[in-house]
């Protein structure tokens, strides 16, 4: 199944129920659907996407 980005306000978006807020100036941080937040910031949209796609593998 393909996942797409979903924008949901200025600097926030929706991935496969996480949250991604930042922008390319500031970085990129993910929050997961269970609270926690990702242990670094990320430099690009792609990075955070992969970042939650390794969270959701690991599991």
């Amino acid at each position: 199944m393909t996942e797409t980005i979903r924008i949901v306000d200025e600097g926030i978006y929706k991935y496969r129920s996480y949250s991604i807020i930042g922008n390319g100036r500031i970085s990129y941080v993910c929050i997961a659907p269970y609270g926690a937040f990702s242990p670094k910031a990320y430099s690009t949209i792609e990075e955070a996407m992969a970042a939650i796609d390794e969270d959701i593998a690991s599991v």
